[in-house]
């Protein structure tokens, strides 16, 4: 971050403002610990007080969040966040707007913020005119609780819209509605204005919240996350371009081309080979860009490993920015006891309670005795296979596919899998527990059900 020079003015309000339009902007990305006080001050060449001011200031305004372990962070937008500011929008905003036409308020600010759009092409900018030309139709409504409760949202609405101009480049749309607006604000026609209004943020929310990240931290439904795994599971390949970086603009296509064909959930970093040559930053970003572009219609499914401290934080990272679940890869030492297996996972998947966890069991040195160890480690546990892949999630403890031997509640549960000719599986296993062949594996990672159960 360049170094500024900081004006005699409150260096507080300079640092906010600066830190305001660096979130804005896209500069400080949501989700990454980057608000980092020390570093901070010594880009404005303040001290860490008005830092921590202008931090606290913008955690109540909504554009940070603030952890007592993590720091502070630049707020994630998903589509809750989204529906929950722009239905207090709805509710009062077009109100305010008929109060104020009605009443005859004065326009200019309105006209004037018109004006400066039509010149404006920084994404940031247009945020903030945007919520001045807002601002501007409801100000003078004649009710200051109206108007202190949309100037609290101000903040977050421009984060959301800079989100949403992200995903769907509509700028312009969204000019033609606050021209047409106004125009009824100056034709005195308060009814006509005010519905104008509505469906200008209706439509706005409905068109990018379906793209947003969904929030799963407090409404995970472990059968929806069973029914998505039971479906085809797609691992996209990571695409590089001539200058040796990942090409972002292709591996959006190839998402959005996933998607569209009926995947229900997406595995950036699943590939085995893949993942271990990428690096620690390509990995992260091939998790953000697969949230991003994938939004609610799809659930992700972030593959993680290395060392537990890597593993770890590329699990945090893919829980903060709104994946589903994790697909912890086999450590690949190859002297790994069964009791360093079951500790490494352990701490793994205890790092990220929030969302459901996979594990990709391939040796046959893992039975039923160190899956039952790990479940009571993880007593909230249930199941799905690929070649043997337990899921933790927030539901009483059962297997969908056979429990294999030693595993709690065995007996009498339910046996849906199938064994496929030659391939190999574990000893002790009950019959039906099944174990792809390695070379059965391919780019995309499948759940089979009964009816398509055998790979030729």
């Amino acid at each position: 971050m360049p170094r500024m020079l900081v004006p005699p003015a409150s260096r507080t309000e300079f640092v906010l403002v600066t830190i305001r339009q660096l979130i804005l902007s896209g500069e400080l990305v949501p989700g990454q610990q980057q608000l980092v006080e020390t570093e901070l001050a010594e880009s404005f060449g303040v001290s860490k007080t008005p830092v921590r001011e202008a931090l606290k200031t913008l955690a109540g305004t909504g554009l940070v969040t603030m952890s007592q372990f993590k720091g502070a962070s630049v707020r994630i937008v998903d589509a809750d966040m989204a529906y929950a500011v722009y239905d207090l929008r709805l509710a009062v905003e077009p109100a305010a707007v008929h109060r104020a036409v009605r009443v005859g308020a004065d326009l200019t600010a309105a006209r004037a913020a018109l004006r400066k759009a039509a010149k404006t092409r920084s994404k940031a900018e247009l945020s903030l005119v945007n919520r001045d030309f807002h601002r501007a139709l409801y100000a003078g409504c004649g009710n200051p609780l109206m108007v202190q409760a949309l100037d609290d949202l101000r903040d977050q609405a421009a984060l959301i819209t800079v989100a949403g101009w992200g995903l769907v480049p509509s700028w312009d749309e969204e000019a033609s509605e606050h021209a047409a607006i106004l125009a009824a604000a100056e034709k005195s026609d308060p009814d006509l204005a005010a519905f104008l209004l509505q469906q200008h943020i209706q439509t706005f929310v409905d068109r990018i919240a379906r793209r947003l990240p969904t929030c799963r931290k407090d409404s995970m439904d472990a059968d929806q996350l069973r029914a998505a795994l039971s479906t085809v599971v797609a691992i996209p390949v990571t695409p590089y371009g001539g200058d040796g970086w990942v090409d972002t603009q292709a591996y959006a296509r190839l998402l959005e081309r996933l998607v569209d064909g009926g995947i229900g959930v997406v595995t950036p970093n699943g590939n085995t080979s893949e993942f271990y040559a990428l690096t620690h930053a390509e990995a992260r970003l091939a998790t953000e860009l697969t949230v991003k572009t994938v939004g609610s219609r799809a659930k992700v499914l972030v593959g993680v490993g290395h060392d537990v401290p890597t593993a770890v934080d590329a699990a945090l990272h893919a829980s903060e920015m709104g994946a589903e679940l994790i697909m912890i890869h086999q450590p690949v030492h190859p002297h790994v006891s069964l009791a360093g297996w079951i500790d490494y996972h352990a701490a793994i998947a205890n790092a990220v309670p929030e969302i459901g966890v996979v594990l990709y069991v391939r040796s046959a040195r893992i039975g039923g005795a160190e899956l039952r160890e790990l479940g009571a480690r993880l007593p909230r546990m249930w199941s799905a296979s690929n070649t043997r892949c337990p899921i933790r999630s927030g539901s009483p403890a059962r297997w969908p596919t056979p429990a294999p031997t030693g595993s709690p509640g065995s007996p009498g549960w339910p046996s849906r899998t199938h064994r496929v000719p030659g391939a190999p599986v574990p000893a002790g296993s009950p019959p039906g527990w099944r174990t792809w062949p390695r070379r059965s594996r391919c780019a995309c990672w499948q759940r089979y059900g009964p009816t398509i159960s055998r790979r030729r």
